[in-house]
């Protein structure tokens, strides 16, 4: 072949096997004007060569990128829908975490008040009994059925541990509503610690005994991001 090739004084483009259709292209298509048309040389093999028409491969090339422009398309109708679930599962629980933080505002905001009316309550009995030492027989029956002195001890912890609870729910719902703002379309100021500390929450349960997280933050001004991506 490279004899033949001699002869017509024309300059061989010869490729190796391994080339890809791409690339064979834009080589193809580096050669001058005249030698457009003439066919590429592929060695498949020691001492073995094929001819590859410009035709073919132009064919090849064409329906290659045609493909690539299928598979993006596909993509991004599969990121699109990606995108509307997550939007819709975000709307979803933006107004589940919203109906959950008010009764839970109200058990919070309340806690200070039921805290404050019991100890009044425990402060006016002692005093009852500082004044009036003789208690009859069916109300110390009944402090003992009540274990009145233990729940006068346990009232405090109870309280402490309901508003515990109250503050946790508060801060994990709050952060799955900062977490799920995915169908914000347009960038807003961010707080890059909460976001963190939001993000840190959730995964709190999957972290236990396998990683100690370090906070050590510094001073950010707030960035605009969207939040939820």
């Amino acid at each position: 072949m490279g004899v033949l090739y001699s002869y017509a004084r024309t300059a061989i483009l010869l490729l190796p096997g391994t080339t890809s259709i791409l690339t064979a292209l834009q080589h193809t298509l580096r050669r001058s004007p005249e030698l457009l048309a003439e066919p590429i040389v592929v060695q498949t093999a020691a001492n073995t060569y094929q001819l590859l028409d410009i035709h073919d491969l132009n064919i090849a090339a064409w329906q290659i990128q045609g493909i690539k422009t299928q598979v993006r398309y596909e993509r991004s109708q599969v990121q699109m829908i990606q995108n509307d679930k997550m939007a819709r599962l975000g709307r979803l629980v933006d107004g589940v975490a919203h109906e959950i933080l008010d009764p839970v505002g109200f058990i919070w905001g309340n806690l200070t008040y039921v805290s404050n009316y019991s100890q009044d309550l425990l402060k006016l009995i002692a005093q009852y009994e500082k004044e009036l030492p003789q208690i009859s027989p069916e109300i110390n029956q009944l402090k003992e059925e009540i274990e009145f002195d233990f729940l006068a001890e346990d009232l405090s912890k109870v309280l402490t541990s309901i508003r515990t609870g109250a503050d946790r729910l508060k801060k994990l719902f709050s952060g799955l509503q900062n977490f799920f703002h995915i169908d914000e379309i347009h960038p807003k100021p961010a707080e890059l610690h909460a976001c963190i500390d939001s993000i840190v929450l959730l995964m709190k349960s999957r972290l236990k005994g396998e990683i100690q997280i370090i906070k050590n933050y510094g001073n950010l001004p707030p960035i605009y991001c969207l939040w939820g991506s």
